[in-house]
């Protein structure tokens, strides 16, 4: 599956082109197509509390801080399923992701796409100087 970077917003409400792409996250009856980075630097995959709260995921577990690029918050791990499609190809696999607990009337944290469960399935190609993302499954069941 290959995917053109999207366009994304910075804080300061300019664009950048980036490895994002458009990942289901799915819960029971619950479902959210959310644009989401792909970040090899992410150990897990990191999701707003307000997305999470929409998936009814569980988020009861021990809060713990997390440290990022902008600074730390609460967090707390919990699961849910990630669906990604491309032409005839359709995949769903089940991760563990970090929920980020910000402030609530803060802007939403970009969603994350981390390696765990993730980089696990799948082989990426980050082709920067064409802004393409390649993932090609690696069959692993």
């Amino acid at each position: 599956m290959v995917f053109r970077y999207s366009e994304t917003a910075n804080p300061d409400g300019s664009t950048c082109k980036r490895p994002a792409i458009p990942i289901s996250f799915s819960n029971g009856s619950s479902r959210y197509d959310i644009l989401s980075l792909i970040d090899s630097g992410a150990d897990m995959s990191a999701l707003d509390f307000r997305w999470a709260k929409l998936l009814n995921l569980d988020l009861n577990g021990k809060r713990t801080k997390s440290y990022g690029v902008t600074g730390s918050a609460d967090t707390v791990i919990s699961n849910v399923t990630l669906g990604i499609n491309k032409g005839h190809e359709s995949y769903s696999i089940n991760v563990p992701v970090r929920v980020l607990f910000v402030d609530d009337t803060a802007p939403y944290v970009p969603t994350l796409i981390g390696r765990k469960g993730f980089f696990d399935d799948f082989v990426i190609t980050i082709d920067e100087s064409n802004s393409k993302i390649k993932l090609k499954h690696n069959g692993q069941e």
